[in-house]
């Protein structure tokens, strides 16, 4: 029975089956050189400098942006959710529909106003 790194086991059981698994695949050796010149070089050092380093900074902020509006959308849809639809079923009615609009609006506008009072007393300072 050969191991998973493509060499022979040292337990004799018998219990393997007769399917061939691509584990079991030992016509690769870990024993013979490998060529590694096809891989793809790293970059030069030069070009790891602030570039680099100050789009790696955008990228993630701008990804918790995304996060953040992902669970305000998803805190919204639940209160939305909760407030309006009593019983759930294959569709909605037309005042739960309604609700949904309003409350969803009423949460956009306040957190609107929150953002901008937030914005304003960090300015004054």
């Amino acid at each position: 029975m050969s191991s998973w790194f493509g060499g022979s086991s040292s337990s004799s059981s018998s219990s393997s089956s007769s399917s061939s698994s691509s584990w079991d695949d030992t016509s690769s050796s870990f024993d013979s050189p490998t060529d590694f010149s096809s891989a793809p070089a790293p970059p030069p050092p030069s070009s790891m400098g602030g570039g680099s380093h100050n789009s790696l900074q955008q990228a993630i902020m701008e990804e918790q942006q995304k996060q953040q509006i992902q669970a305000a959308i998803m805190k919204m849809s639940e209160l939305a959710f909760e407030k309006c639809v009593s019983r759930p079923s294959d569709s909605l009615s037309s005042s739960e529909k309604s609700c949904i609009v309003n409350t969803c609006e009423r949460y956009l506008d306040t957190s609107m106003f929150v953002t901008g009072r937030i914005i304003k007393q960090q300015q004054q300072r």
